[in-house]
């Protein structure tokens, strides 16, 4: 994989405009891509708004759209992003699905087929049948809390996350030495997956 992927990077081109970013905004985010593409666990540590959490979800929505969905239904999560801010998360679904329609509408245009990639978000607010939906019909993309993720971990839920292989931790100082941060330590976090798994975290 390059340095940036293949399949977004028209997408994200045209969500720009025809501004190039900045060396500070460009900066963190070619590193976290060159740490990721290696396959390494990755710290990005820049100003808000410098494109810390896209870099990550770029590469992750690279992954899903290049090697399309898994035949077993509970692996079919395989990106975790954990917010500690339930608005923060809700921001980023909704901002999420920018990109994503951007890149099928790249893919339109250039008559290149590409899997449907699904978002699924998990918190405090989440109604019953939405999270029995979640269960049933997981996500290709998880957004939840360090709070909502414990109650995955210890219900017959965390099943539909045997499938993870990258997990985005975004505001890593607001949960890091604070329960809420033990929360993403809880032993049942060991029943999922083993620690091989590729774990890209901002600050």
């Amino acid at each position: 994989m390059g340095p940036c992927p293949p399949s977004t990077t028209s997408a994200r081109r045209r969500a720009r405009g025809s501004r190039p970013p900045s060396r500070r905004r460009l900066r963190p985010r070619a590193g976290a891509w060159d740490a990721i593409a290696h396959g390494k666990h990755a710290l990005v540590v820049a100003p808000t708004g410098s494109g810390k959490t896209l870099s990550a979800f770029l590469f992750a929505i690279d992954k899903l759209l290049t090697e399309g969905p898994p035949e077993e239904k509970t692996e079919r999560t395989r990106v975790l992003y954990i917010s500690p801010l339930k608005a923060l998360a809700v921001d980023v679904e909704r901002n999420l699905r920018a990109p994503l329609t951007g890149i099928r509408h790249t893919a339109d245009r250039l008559q290149t087929p590409l899997p449907e990639v699904t978002v699924g978000l998990r918190s405090g607010d989440t109604s019953p049948a939405d999270r029995r939906r979640l269960s049933t019909r997981p996500p290709d993309i998880l957004i939840t809390t360090p709070e909502s993720l414990f109650l995955i971990l210890t219900s017959r839920a965390r099943e539909t996350l045997r499938g993870i292989d990258t997990v985005i931790i975004d505001e890593v100082h607001a949960v890091a030495g604070t329960k809420r941060g033990a929360h993403r330590r809880s032993p049942s976090s060991g029943s999922t997956r083993s620690s091989t798994d590729q774990r890209n975290g901002s600050g």
